[in-house]
């Protein structure tokens, strides 16, 4: 039996258009055919829509792992907030918190939230990205708009030394 290669995929959860949105699920479907894993940090944008692509060719989420800065019902109000405050948009944010609810029923073992942090700050998301590159054999980057947390993701898969993919993109006009 072949051994799942998993692979992070991260990126912006703003500035996301359609040309990108393909682009991910492209890579997405490209690694789930192979019967490799994503691992993802369960964010807005690029992690929402390669979860969702993965989860379309692996309905029992075998080989979809899922990093939370926090518990999964502090993450579901931390997205409420971020609706509730026009950060988010209202339905973009309820499917993330649906989809997400829909992972971790499928798969508890692969749904790892981090019940040390009580909310989602700054430190809280770089501790999640540390901890999914760390468990990464391979990464696969879409660095949107020259995003200073991407840079940082970067340089932290740099330093694993593990093979990795960046596509960039310019979205502001």
């Amino acid at each position: 039996m072949k051994k799942i290669k998993w692979i992070s995929i991260g990126g912006s959860s703003e500035g996301v258009n359609s040309e990108i949105a393909e682009d991910v699920r492209k890579i997405t479907r490209e690694i789930m055919l192979n019967g490799h894993g994503i691992i993802s940090g369960g964010d807005f944008g690029v992690d929402y829509i390669s979860i969702n692509e993965a989860l379309k060719h692996d309905p029992g989420a075998k080989r979809i792992k899922i990093l939370l800065p926090v518990e999964m019902d502090r993450y579901a109000k931390y997205c409420e907030k971020l609706i509730k405050n026009g950060t988010v948009d209202k339905k973009q944010g309820r499917r993330l918190i649906l989809l997400l609810q829909k992972i971790k029923k499928l798969n508890p073992p692969l749904f790892i939230e981090n019940k040390k942090n009580k909310n989602v700050t700054t430190k809280a998301i770089s501790k999640r990205d540390k901890d999914i590159i760390m468990i990464s054999d391979e990464a696969v980057s879409f660095h949107i708009n020259q995003s200073s947390i991407m840079i940082k993701v970067i340089k932290k898969i740099q330093q694993k030394g593990i093979p990795f993919k960046i596509f960039r993109y310019n979205t502001k006009r």
